[in-house]
C-alpha cells in the first residue's frame, strides 16, 4: 500500500526554517543512493497525518510542485523535546525493483498455558531490521506466544516465521519474549525489598 504526499520545493535553509515552521510547513530532504537530495517543505497537518497512517513500513509518493512522484520511505523524524511538534523529517528515495532495508513491529498475540500457571510474559525487543522487496514490506511480524512451553527459556528473532522473500537482518539471538516462573518473580520482589530494608538501615547510621 503507498500514500500520496503533496510537497513544494524548499528554498528556506538554517534559521531561515523557523520562519517557515512559523508558516506551518515542516522542512523535509529526499535522499538516495547516486542522488542529489532533494529538499521540500510540506504542510504540517497534511504531513502529520500521512506520517500516523504510513508508518515506517508504506510507501509515500511524494508529489513535488505536481511533478513526477518521488516513491520513498520515511525514515528519521526529528520533534521539538518539550511539545514533541514535528520539526524534519528525512525520506528514502527507493526503485521499487531494488530490496530494502527497514524496520518492522512485532506483535505479540496468543497466551501460553504458563501464564494460565502465574507466570509473568517478559517483552524483548520490539522491532526487527529486515531486508525486502519495497512492494512487499510487512506492515508488522506476528509471534505468538503460546508456543513458549518452558519458564525462563527465551523466544528469540529465530523462531519468527516469516513471510516469503524476507530476510531478518537483526541479531537472531535477540529475544522477543520468555515468561518468568512465579517463584522467580516472588524472589526477586523479596530480595529487592531486602535491598531497600539495608539501603534504609545504612542512611540512618550515617547520619
Amino acid at each position: 500500500m503507498s500514500f500520496e504526499l503533496h510537497a513544494e520545493k524548499r528554498h528556506a535553509f538554517g534559521k531561515k526554517t523557523k520562519a517557515l515552521r512559523q508558516k506551518g510547513y515542516v522542512p523535509a530532504e529526499i535522499y538516495g543512493k547516486g542522488q542529489k537530495n532533494i529538499s521540500i517543505q510540506v504542510e504540517y497537518k497534511h504531513l502529520e497525518k500521512i506520517l500516523k497512517s504510513a508508518g515506517g513500513t508504506n510507501l509515500i509518493e511524494i508529489n513535488i510542485d505536481d511533478s513526477e512522484p518521488v516513491v520513498t520511505l520515511a525514515r528519521s523524524r526529528q520533534y521539538s523535546p518539550v511539545k514533541r511538534k514535528l520539526l524534519h523529517v528525512d525520506f528514502h528515495n527507493i526503485s521499487t525493483t531494488d530490496k530494502v532495508s527497514v524496520r518492522v513491529p512485532i506483535e505479540l498475540i496468543g497466551t501460553s498455558v504458563l501464564i494460565q500457571e502465574g507466570g509473568v510474559l517478559m517483552r524483548g525487543i520490539t522491532h526487527i531490521d529486515v531486508e525486502v522487496e519495497p512492494n512487499n514490506i510487512p506492515k508488522k511480524i506476528l509471534f505468538d506466544t503460546s508456543v513458549i512451553s518452558t519458564f525462563a527459556k527465551s523466544a528469540t528473532v529465530s523462531s519468527l516465521s516469516l513471510p516469503e522473500g524476507v530476510t531478518v537482518l537483526s541479531n537472531p539471538t535477540s529475544m522477543i519474549a520468555n515468561i518468568l516462573p512465579p517463584r522467580l518473580i516472588t524472589e526477586e520482589v523479596e530480595v529487592t525489598e531486602e535491598t531497600v530494608v539495608e539501603e534504609e538501615e545504612e542512611k540512618v547510621y550515617e547520619e
